[in-house]
């Protein structure tokens, strides 16, 4: 029945007899000896996964919602067991009731987008370890207008101080992941734009204008590249509060998980700042605006209230530098839909890549109960390949 149980100081592993790969945090000796006992997959299954403590509010259905959704109307995804609602095709986690109504409609709607974008969010939110944050951040990005990409990435904003001129310069960053986002963001291909001028660096000027144009040396996806090189001496940029952290275009910024704050209830606390669109302001805590991705299993703090639009997080990705309004509002253009460039953010490369074989590919897994590894592994190769 169990083919191999793995103990240390942090998480407890078991395998089962169909190779299902369960982890828990709970590394009690109370615990270990339980599942040593369990004659069956499902008891083992049933102490690995108990029900989660969260507030009643979050993860029980109203029997309103149930009566509409469990009763004539069925789901192919949301599957409802009691009061909770679970989606078993990727995980064993309860889903918040804002959720299960969304993702319904989406079916109702037949919007084949949108349900891909929900479930490759809730891909990535199974990975989160804290339930708070599972319950929270569907409210959070209904609240603040947060677009999710069809990778299930959330697109966030924060300010920042300009640090380092690098070898293609502020201006030329600015200029050309502007340009970049918007035409993603249009669902357009930067391989189908350039520049009517470039200066001797390769990049743009002021009175350069980008145009649309087929079978040209230098596209706007190429420059985009350039400026992200890591070889290259890289603009850089930091944070206003400490100026410690290095902000470059295309490196994700990191911080360990355990130094930020995860109260749901502190506000400005310890931790990677997001913002959602409305609650960025230009000069507000940095001089420059930055257009980040963050993945929702990095995401460890989220206060709930209606007048604080931040989130913490321990990991995100900038894309591109903001533009703002004549009132230093940010100028949010962007259709997420277009957005389909983040696999290297859902997975770390190691290897010739053999699309039939994950293994190829390492991914750093939040030690959580209710998530088959392996499954959930597959769903995130499946949503980076979808962009190769």
């Amino acid at each position: 029945m169990i083919k191999n149980i793995i103990k240390t100081n942090k998480f407890l592993s078991v395998t089962l007899s169909d190779g299902t790969v369960m982890v828990s945090t709970d590394t009690s000796k109370e615990l270990l000896n339980a599942i040593k006992e369990a004659s069956t997959d499902d008891e083992i299954q049933a102490l690995m996964c108990p029900e989660e403590d969260v507030d009643d509010d979050k993860k029980v259905v109203s029997q309103e919602v149930l009566s509409v959704y469990n009763g004539e109307t069925e789901s192919n995804y949301v599957e409802f067991r009691g009061n909770s609602a679970y989606i078993p095709s990727i995980s064993e986690l309860t889903v918040p009731q804002d959720f299960v109504e969304a993702i319904i409609k989406a079916e109702q709607d037949c919007d084949e987008v949108l349900l891909e974008t929900y479930l490759n969010f809730w891909t990535l939110v199974s990975l989160n370890p804290d339930s708070r944050v599972r319950n929270n951040i569907f409210w959070f990005i209904k609240r603040w207008n947060i677009k999710i990409t069809k990778n299930g990435l959330l697109v966030t904003y924060r300010n920042a101080d300009f640090k380092h001129e690098g070898k293609y310069g502020k201006y030329a960053t600015e200029r050309v992941s502007g340009d970049w986002i918007k035409i993603k963001g249009q669902k357009k291909s930067p391989k189908r734009y350039t520049y009517d001028y470039l200066d001797e660096s390769g990049m743009p000027t002021e009175e350069s204008k980008l145009v649309k144009q087929d079978n040209v040396l230098v596209t706007l996806d190429d420059l985009y590249n350039k400026i992200g090189e890591t070889t290259v001496d890289k603009t850089t940029f930091t944070d206003h509060h400490s100026h410690t952290f290095t902000i470059k275009i295309g490196e994700p910024v990191s911080m360990p998980r355990e130094e930020v704050d995860s109260c749901q209830e502190n506000q400005c606390s310890s931790g990677l700042h997001q913002g959602a669109p409305g609650w960025l302001k230009e000069g507000y805590y940095g001089d420059v605006g930055l257009v980040c991705l963050v993945n929702p299993s990095n995401i460890c703090g989220i206060p709930h209230a209606d007048n604080y639009g931040k989130l913490r997080c321990c990991e995100y990705l900038p894309i591109a530098i903001a533009q703002y309004d004549d009132e230093g509002n940010v100028i949010e253009d962007i259709d997420e839909a277009g957005l389909d460039f983040a696999e290297q953010y859902l997975v770390d490369y190691s290897g010739k890549v053999n699309n039939e074989d994950f293994d190829n590919y390492t991914l750093n897994f939040v030690r959580n109960v209710g998530i088959d590894r392996a499954g959930i592994a597959r769903r995130i190769f499946e949503m980076a390949k979808a962009n190769e």
